[in-house]
């Protein structure tokens, strides 16, 4: 989609009068596009109040552990939380950040509770965090347009 002509009809270069005023004023922080692989078939739930993206990239002597801790344990442990409606892994096809990892929550406050900090320090993650690259959390609230 990133390299799709309708988007480049619209995007880099050919950006609106506007959207140029607005991004010299707001770097990218991440332009994604990839695939879904955990779990490969869940779709976005209905009715989140929160979102956490989580962009990343790993050394690439760890990328094989990395994606097994993903898989058997990280994702696993943050999906149980109370408050979390759905959480997904993706691959970049075009990016700058090789995965992102997206978490649908009931409200953003759910990673503030105990319940979701135990989720993700284990020792494990302790033991593959020093080798996650260019970290991007973002956390964002669900938006209502008030009439």
């Amino acid at each position: 989609m990133l390299r799709s002509a309708p988007y480049l009809a619209i995007a880099y270069d050919n950006l609106s009068i506007w959207s140029k005023r607005i991004m010299r004023l707001a770097p990218v922080l991440l332009r994604f596009e990839g695939e879904q692989v955990i779990p490969g078939d869940k779709v976005a739930p209905e009715g989140a109040g929160g979102l956490l993206l989580y962009g990343l990239n790993v050394e690439p002597e760890y990328e094989a552990e990395c994606n097994e801790w993903y898989a058997k344990e990280h994702i696993v442990n943050i999906a149980a939380v109370p408050g979390v409606l759905c959480a997904r892994r993706f691959r970049a096809t075009a990016s700058s950040h090789k995965y992102v990892a997206l978490y649908h929550l009931k409200s953003p406050d759910v990673v503030s509770t105990p319940e979701f900090k135990a989720a993700v320090e284990t020792p494990w993650t302790q033991k593959i965090r020093p080798h996650l690259k260019d970290q991007l959390p973002i956390l964002c609230r669900s938006y209502v347009r008030k009439a």
